[in-house]
């Protein structure tokens, strides 16, 4: 059972806050799963050769040519990328979202029961 003293209050807030800024983190993951299955839809549509503008930096960009429109390659973590095939790499993109969307569930009712466990410091 958890303690009322000071220290046990203290570490419940530490453990509230860091779950709150992971459960935000996970929010972006999947809005960022999600904007990366709809331009691999979207380039799935486009014709080859057509020209884009690659991003080399949030705000600088070059024209580009793309050569094919069958394979992307797909960041699975750690700096590790696979080529896989348009409807793989749909499929795994949907895995990822529903995955992380399934993990912020579970952490955001972790998150809501904190509060009540958390005591009012006295002073």
């Amino acid at each position: 059972m958890f303690s009322n003293s000071p220290r046990s209050n203290r570490e419940l807030r530490l453990m509230y806050k860091e779950q709150s800024i992971y459960f935000q983190a996970m929010k972006v993951a999947i809005n960022r799963f999600g904007v990366s299955k709809t331009a691999v839809e979207e380039l799935a549509q486009a014709e080859p050769d057509s020209e884009i503008l690659v991003p080399l930096t949030s705000s600088l960009y070059i024209p580009g040519q793309i050569s094919s429109v069958d394979s992307v390659l797909v960041d699975i973590g750690t700096g590790y990328h696979i080529r896989k095939q348009i409807p793989e790499a749909v499929e795994y993109l949907e895995g990822r979202v529903e995955e992380t969307r399934t993990n912020a569930q579970a952490m955001q009712a972790s998150i809501s029961q904190k509060p009540s466990r958390i005591g009012h410091d006295r002073k």
